[in-house]
């Protein structure tokens, strides 16, 4: 037992999040391999050899990409578009990921999570 493989484990993928890597708990816990399947020295591996004593079952941790609303993996000035138009009502506008969207964390979405949005978007491009 060493690395993760690819198509074991290497290429997960799942919209709106990034692979925080692969730990011992469903939550918190140890992280044993990182986001791309390769094992890190702890008290399961060292030199990749595995020394625990039963079979380890890992989990995999996903960080949300806030404003990332249309779940791209990216937060563009697209999002900042997407939801300015679910807002104003715009027919046939979906938001992928709602809970991407709520940047002010009060579990509804309105202008201050748009004006969040724009601002945060505007500090991420200055040089």
């Amino acid at each position: 037992m060493g690395n993760i493989g690819e198509g074991e484990y290497g290429n997960a993928t799942r919209k709106g999040y990034i692979l925080t890597g692969y730990y011992d708990k469903a939550v918190g816990g140890t992280k044993v391999y990182d986001s791309n399947g390769i094992a890190l020295e702890t008290d399961y591996f060292t030199n990749l050899t595995y020394y625990g004593n039963s079979d380890l079952t890992v989990y995999a941790q996903w960080q949300m990409i806030s404003g990332d609303v249309n779940a791209d993996n990216s937060f563009n000035i697209s999002d900042v578009v997407l939801l300015q138009k679910w807002l104003l009502a715009v027919p046939d506008t979906h938001i992928e990921n709602l809970e991407a969207a709520d940047l002010c964390k009060d579990n509804r979405l309105d202008v201050f999570d748009l004006c969040l949005m724009k601002r945060l978007l505007i500090e991420e491009k200055k040089i």
